[in-house]
């Protein structure tokens, strides 16, 4: 059986909340590093697996800037952080990568710059495939 990668998001979420203690513990000293570092941007994202009814509601976390930049995909209400790698932004594409959650699966996106400064595109994990949607930040 396929798995989707709605369907690895989801089980990445459980196993981070199956890990709850631990999270909660780290959750503080999180937001207190996350409100020290004064140039974080957070938008809005979403990510739409075929044959959902609804995306998912992201936060994109983006941190620094130029070659510097780092970021990270948050779910809102959630202690789940997913790192995001590769990270390549050019006048009209943005490309990155990520690990599942809790697993060794790399999903890859591709997205374009659309006219007001947001990207849309998909995210393709083995035969899977899925639409994100990124808001705009500065670069």
């Amino acid at each position: 059986m396929r798995r989707s990668i709605l369907t690895v998001l989801a089980v990445g979420t459980f196993l981070v909340a199956a890990h709850g203690l631990h999270a909660q513990e780290a959750a503080p000293e999180a937001a207190e590093a996350a409100e020290a570092a004064s140039d974080v941007q957070v938008v809005g994202a979403t990510f739409l697996n075929p044959g959902a009814m609804e995306p998912m509601a992201l936060n994109a976390e983006f941190t620094g800037s130029g070659d510097d930049l780092t970021a990270a995909l948050t779910v809102p209400g959630m202690d789940l952080r997913v790192e995001l790698n590769e990270l390549l932004i050019t006048d009209d594409t943005f490309t990155f990568s990520f690990l599942e959650p809790g697993g060794t699966l790399t999903i890859e996106c591709s997205l374009y710059k659309l006219d007001d400064a947001s990207f849309r595109g998909e995210c393709f994990a083995g035969d899977d495939t899925a639409e994100m949607t990124i808001e705009a930040f500065e670069q």
